[in-house]
């Protein structure tokens, strides 16, 4: 049995029978949610494990499934979890000299879908003109988002519609439109049973395969393993394939389990295994992701065949484990919500942050990585909106403040360029101004930034705490990159180098090709800032020869916050099996 606590685990073999069980954790001060699981059990193992009682020390038990306690929880690990420390010494840089700190891109990913309608604007024209359309809705992306993931141009309807008459073109317009920007691309998708999703020739195979013939199964692998080529593979060229993070191999494969019940979790498996294995020959490192939905609503009536529904998404988790026992590569887990704030139809299914928690928490039982990857508010009631910005918070605090979540996707963002059925949460209306959700997520975003002007101490050194991501440096009007992760906390910048005649960052060959035109006639290559170019600017050269003015990681010891609170948890366990037990510390 494991007890996890943020990023901080703990284990133990547990015997047969009544025992007690401890465990001291050093935590900084705050709310703090505890899992408890059994990390080696048989899939559904008759065996059952029961915590009689919990003691802690150090702190207070607030042993309530509550919202508030769920909040409380996620604010404290973005707070601690989601941020380092940064110690960087400034070489060559004078004792009081002003340093700008500011992070450039955020390590976590936040995309939005692009769009790509029927007909009208082409929203991936390169240099659409000022002002246009286009113009403003690329802008916005830029402005608000690292990631981006096609709404409809990954589809195999949108690249295939003609048998072998593959046209990706609007895909890698927003492949390209990505890169161009420095940001991420997530790829949606890859199988989709739904018959929208499809060309008409890929929908005829899937119901002659339902319907028993074992020619067109056949043939249906065969065209799924030439869309994999196309899709991730060599035949796609680097350009392509080489930008992918995540993507969707089977989406919705549970509540339209065509392909599931064709090929089976053995066939499935040898799907998802031919997806790496084309990306591996492609040079590409890709998360290969399930994606579905109603696992934040609605979750005790999936149509999942197979598996037992229950309120807690665990049927998903089964899922992604069934494909991965029958030997399948599965990376991550997408989480779809479509947010449902009318008071009537929700009524239900509320939207509740306590029931995220308990997802998420039963997802990263399996110690992979997930995502909210389609993130919108339903229509329905035309709700309220500051219940509209509320619940865009909550949920991107709760994914934000999940330990394996590193995705939060907003299905769009402008009501004429996304879902008619969920245009309720757009953070712009149709005329690009911001709503309430709007201004929230951007409230989210500054609070989620670092942004600092500091002085260098008499070491020439600084030192911050910030979100992890990419920095941009700037000291002495030269800005250079920094990137800051869990687990590298020094850092060394060479920056002022007097022999850099060229200003390309690095003392070298060329820089003394500058110094021997310059001596004797000018100052081109004057290191000691006396006007002239002599000797006494070679041995300068000499000194700085092969040094570069950017920044190096100088340790990667483990980053973990300061201990403020230590807490011991003491557990009585009578009998182990597959169980889970939440609380909030």
């Amino acid at each position: 049995m494991s007890l996890v606590i943020a990023d901080y685990a703990a284990s133990f073999d547990v015997a047969a029978g009544n025992a007690a069980y401890a465990h001291t954790f050093s935590l900084p001060a705050g709310t703090h949610f505890v899992r408890a699981d059994l990390s080696n059990d048989p899939e559904k193992s008759p065996r059952e494990l029961t915590i009689g009682s919990v003691t802690v020390a150090g702190a207070g038990i607030a042993n309530s499934n509550s919202n508030a306690n769920a909040l409380a929880a996620v604010n404290s690990y973005i707070e601690n979890f989601r941020k380092g420390d940064a110690r960087l010494t400034l070489v060559g840089v004078q004792p009081g000299a002003e340093v700008q700190v500011k992070l450039k891109d955020h390590a976590f990913n936040f995309g939005t879908a692009a769009a790509n309608p029927a007909g009208g604007n082409n929203y991936w024209t390169t240099n659409p003109a000022p002002g246009s359309t286009v113009d403003k809705y690329q802008q916005f992306i830029r402005s608000h988002f690292n990631m981006l993931v096609p709404e409809n141009a990954g589809k195999w309807s949108g690249n295939e519609w003609a048998r072998d008459a593959v046209n990706m073109a609007t895909n890698d317009a927003i492949v390209a439109f990505a890169r161009q920007n420095g940001m991420r691309f997530r790829q949606h998708n890859l199988l989709w049973a739904n018959s929208s999703a499809n060309p008409g020739w890929v929908n005829t195979l899937i119901s002659q395969a339902l319907g028993g013939s074992q020619a067109a199964k056949n043939e249906l692998l065969a065209e799924i393993n030439e869309r994999i080529a196309y899709y991730v593979g060599d035949g796609v060229g680097e350009d392509r394939a080489g930008d992918y993070f995540e993507l969707d191999v089977l989406n919705e494969g549970l509540h339209e389990a065509e392909f599931r019940t064709i090929f089976g979790d053995a066939g499935l498996a040898n799907i998802f295994n031919s997806v790496g294995a084309a990306a591996n020959a492609a040079g590409v490192d890709v998360k290969l992701y399930v994606n579905e939905y109603n696992l934040l609503q609605f979750s005790d009536n999936p149509a999942a065949p197979g598996f037992s529904p229950d309120s807690y998404a665990n049927w998903y988790r089964e899922h992604g484990e069934a494909i991965e026992n029958a030997g399948g590569k599965v990376d991550g887990y997408g989480v779809q919500y479509y947010a449902l704030l009318d008071a009537n139809a929700s009524a239900n299914s509320p939207h509740s942050a306590a029931r995220m928690q308990q997802v998420f928490q039963n997802l990263s039982l399996t110690g992979k990585p997930f995502g909210l990857t389609e993130y919108g508010v339903q229509n329905s009631g035309s709700p309220d909106q500051a219940a509209v910005a509320d619940a865009l918070e909550d949920t991107m605090r709760m994914v934000f403040g999940s330990a394996n979540a590193q995705t939060f996707n907003m299905w769009g963002f402008w009501p004429q360029a996304m879902w008619n059925q969920a245009t309720s949460g757009a953070l712009v209306d149709a005329n690009w101004n911001l709503t309430e959700a709007g201004e929230r997520y951007e409230q989210l975003m500054a609070e989620w930034s670092t942004e600092l002007v500091l002085t260098a101490d008499e070491a020439g050194a600084v030192e911050f705490r910030g979100f992890y991501g990419d920095y941009e440096i700037t000291v002495d009007g030269k800005t250079m990159l920094l990137t800051l992760a869990k687990g590298v906390e020094e850092f060394s910048l060479v920056a002022g180098l007097a022999a850099d005649f060229n200003d390309d960052g690095v003392v070298d060959a060329e820089d003394l090709e500058d110094w021997s035109g310059g001596v004797g006639v000018d100052g081109r290559a004057d290191a000691d800032g006396d006007g002239d170019t002599d000797g006494a600017d070679l041995l300068a050269w000499q000194r700085e020869l092969g040094l570069r003015s950017d920044v190096v990681a100088l340790t990667s010891a483990t980053s973990v916050p300061e201990p403020r609170t230590i807490l011991m948890v003491a557990l009585g366990v009578p009998l182990v099996a597959r169980w889970v037990w939440s609380g909030s510390f």
